[in-house]
């Protein structure tokens, strides 16, 4: 028997276990070879192997950005959280240069805003 033309309709294993008084002999001597099992497909019967199971995907850890916050002091004393330096100082009309100068302890304020890390 040929694994090969066992699906080959009218191939010398195809008729063995199809056609032939002992078909169903053929067929669990073909499977124990084999492996698989067939299927009744209308009139005849078809083979179909036993596939391996695919590798599971390994799983891909999502690493989010560390988000920054700083806290601004603002020049009446009151303190506001942030997480976008360059918007917050477009909102206020602040350099950001000086402030990130602030930041680094170059300058003592700018505009009387001070600043310093929130993380």
């Amino acid at each position: 028997m040929k694994k090969e033309d066992i699906n080959k309709k009218n191939s010398a294993t195809w008729c063995r276990v199809n056609e032939d008084g002992n078909a169903t002999g053929w067929r669990k001597r073909f499977t124990e070879l084999f492996g698989g099992e067939f299927v009744k497909n209308i009139a005849v019967w078809e083979w179909k192997e036993d596939l391996p199971e695919p590798e599971p995907e390994p799983e891909v850890k999502v690493i989010k950005p560390a988000v920054k916050s700083w806290v601004v002091t603002k020049p009446n004393g009151k303190k506001d959280v942030i997480t976008n330096l360059s918007k917050y100082c477009k909102e206020h009309k602040l350099d950001d240069s000086a402030i990130y100068r602030v930041l680094n302890g170059e300058r003592n304020h700018h505009k009387g805003y001070r600043i310093q890390r929130g993380d």
